[in-house]
């Protein structure tokens, strides 16, 4: 055998082991950037999940510090007569049912990506929203009414939550 010859199956070895290494560190490259992007997709649920349940404890808040107004959301009470009060209660049904529509909004929209997880898809299975939003629509006149009159300043889907659980739809 030529030392050429010899020095060329070298160099082809040498080469395939290079490329063989090469294949191996893209593949643990796309590994990693995979890994970094569903730390992404999780940071982001959290995020989300986060800022709506910030939202829902802003919205206890007005409970705590108003009580007498629990009773338009949550005790089925018709509106108030007293015109204060009205707007009052006005303000505070508003608020609940912004509230909703976002949340209901967030939760359709997260629900829809390809890629969440584990802990977030785990909690929108619960559909803890729904079923208090629900029981919400159920039980205040005053929220059916905002809605009802004004259906196109809501998504559909809050919307068609309301029309199913409203008693004065």
């Amino acid at each position: 055998m030529s030392d050429s010859g010899a020095f060329k199956r070298r160099l082809d070895v040498v080469t395939t082991v290079i490329i063989a290494l090469g294949l191996i560190l893209a593949i643990y490259q796309a590994y990693e950037i995979r890994e970094s992007i569903d730390a992404a997709n999780e940071s982001t649920n959290y995020s989300t999940w986060n800022s709506v349940a910030q939202q829902w404890l802003d919205m206890d808040a007005i409970f705590v510090e108003h009580p007498d107004l629990r009773k338009y959301i949550f005790e089925g009470v018709a509106e108030p007569t007293d015109r204060t009060e009205l707007d009052r209660a006005n303000a505070v049904a508003n608020k609940v049912l912004d509230f909703m529509d976002n949340a209901l909004t967030v939760e359709r929209d997260e629900r829809s990506k390809p890629v969440q997880s584990k802990w977030f898809r785990n909690m929108m299975k619960q559909n803890t929203w729904d079923n208090y939003f629900g029981e919400i629509f159920s039980k205040s006149p005053m929220i059916c009414t905002a809605i009802k009159n004004h259906p196109t300043s809501y998504d559909v889907n809050t919307v068609s939550m309301a029309q199913s659980n409203c008693k004065n739809w």
